[in-house]
């Protein structure tokens, strides 16, 4: 499957949202305990964060369409450490990537990272960072033969009330 990436516009966001619901059940799926179930409110919230990525580039948002259909977007944006005990100070992060299961395996998320590679390549930023979950095997997998390496791990611990 060929994939074009281009910078969407406000026609794109019904088939962006429709993308981003099915990311949400899968992440639900996935772990239910970090991840909320959708909600309205949730929805709304999420409208808006994709239109401004649209309007504003905040964040930036890329797409990838096949056979005339949205089949996959990436959102990242600038960041910086807030830390001063690194040499990783400047990076892209990646936000979320999400790739219509129909369209998985063909070259789609590889396009995706590749759009913001590039971004960080043209503005002079050395590093991309992301971050996912622990239980996501086939991502994990993905980020690997992409070249990401493990730099740190986030951990959480229930306490009782």
């Amino acid at each position: 499957m060929t994939s074009t990436i281009s910078i969407p516009t406000l026609a794109d966001l019904p088939a962006i949202l429709a993308l981003w619901h099915q990311t949400d059940i899968y992440h639900q799926q996935l772990d239910p305990v970090y991840y909320t179930p959708s909600s309205k409110s949730e929805s709304r919230h999420v409208e808006e964060y994709i239109s401004r990525a649209i309007t504003d580039h905040n964040p930036e948002l890329r797409i990838a369409v096949a056979e005339g259909k949205t089949v996959g977007f990436v959102t990242f944006e600038y960041g910086e450490a807030d830390y001063f005990d690194t040499n990783i100070q400047r990076y892209i992060e990646i936000i979320e990537l999400f790739v219509d299961p129909s369209a998985r395996k063909s070259g789609v998320a590889s396009a995706l990272v590749d759009a913001a590679e590039n971004f960080a390549r043209e503005h002079q930023v050395p590093f991309l960072k992301l971050q996912m979950s622990a239980k996501n095997t086939l991502a994990s997998e993905f980020y690997a033969r992409q070249g990401f390496t493990h730099r740190q791990s986030l951990l959480f611990k229930p306490v009782g009330e």
